[in-house]
């Protein structure tokens, strides 16, 4: 992060567009092929009336236009899903590449185009494609925040957050986990230099405000969807293995690794990756046997583990271009 140079830091558009360019032919395949399954029917069918919602309107939405644009085909209603998954690759690549370096960039995006799991939003006509999109822009800014002091940027981490949860209410779980990131570099990083105290009261403040006039609404939210208990999750038990496998295993360890490397250089950065992670897998396990909750109700947090595997990769990278260096000696030192 911080040991980016500043060349490293800058993204690059080539980059962009040919993330671009690969994104759109590893998804859009066969998009109207396949029949519309599960909860697919619902957007399909119901956009018309859910988007003038309060709730989760903003995918309805897109559907409802995409419909007035190209007709009434049930698998136009999957094109937001594809459109939104396609660009969430390159803004990955664009807007963290400033903070963890053009390289890790690079392979957070390159995973994020191979991951089954983003692959099957990719073509799923739901809301959680735009979730994604706009809670990866979300934390970015509100990383980029806390490093450089600018109330402009966490402006614009609440923009995107709002957004977000536009596309679904879960993704309420960015600014509050982001708040608990906050209050947690505050307390554990003390005296550090790297992060601006400042933005941290700001939004501390700004939180507490937030809270207190929103609660009336995220009570009845809440008070329609507790009760409702384990009809299609998994349970305290095996909420979490669920959302592992969904990620899946290869990204989680690799992004185990990743974090591990920075706790040192970066205390700062590994706070804040480990409690926007850990506070929504946390509420996972506390709400699943009051809720019927899914491992895709913390999807927004993807974007982080996947930033921390490309971290990982890079320096698997580094490592084999030191070991290729000290090997090309070798014939030399025999000469």
């Amino acid at each position: 992060m911080t040991s980016s140079n500043q060349s490293d830091r800058t993204p690059s558009l080539i980059l962009f567009f040919m993330l671009l360019v690969v994104a759109f032919l590893s998804r859009f395949y066969g998009i109207w092929l396949w029949d519309l399954v599960g909860d697919e029917n619902f957007t399909a069918t119901l956009a018309h009336e859910r988007y003038r919602s309060f709730i989760n309107p903003a995918n309805y939405a897109l559907v409802v236009a995409f419909y007035d644009l190209f007709g009434q085909e049930y698998w136009i209603s999957r094109l937001p899903a594809l459109i939104l998954s396609i660009i969430s690759v390159p803004v990955l690549y664009f807007t963290w590449s400033k903070v963890i370096g053009r390289n890790a960039a690079v392979f957070a995006a390159i995973i994020l185009i191979f991951s089954a799991w983003h692959l099957w939003y990719s073509q799923f006509a739901r809301h959680y494609a735009g979730v994604l999109l706009f809670s990866s822009v979300a934390y970015y800014y509100f990383f980029r925040a806390l490093i450089s002091d600018r109330v402009s940027h966490l402006t614009w981490a609440l923009v995107f957050s709002l957004v977000g949860v536009l596309f679904h209410m879960t993704a309420v779980w960015v600014p509050a986990s982001s708040a608990a990131a906050y209050l947690a570099i505050f307390i554990i990083n003390r005296g550090n230099e790297h992060y601006s105290p400042r933005i941290i009261k700001i939004y501390l403040v700004v939180c507490a405000v937030a809270a207190i006039s929103i609660s009336p609404f995220l009570y009845n939210v809440l008070d329609g969807w507790v009760g409702q208990g384990e009809s299609w999750g998994y349970g305290a038990v095996l909420i979490v293995p669920q959302l592992v496998k969904y990620i899946q295993i290869p990204i989680v360890i690799s992004a185990m690794f990743g974090w591990f490397l920075i706790i040192k250089k970066e205390p700062v950065a590994a706070t804040f990756f480990a409690f926007t992670i850990g506070v929504p897998i946390l509420f996972l396990v506390a709400a699943t046997p009051f809720m019927a909750i899914s491992p895709a109700y913390a999807f927004y947090i993807l974007p982080l583990v996947i930033i921390l595997a490309g971290i990982a990769c890079e320096e698997v990278r580094k490592s084999l271009a030191g070991l290729s260096n000290v090997f090309s000696l070798f014939p030399a030192a025999l000469l």
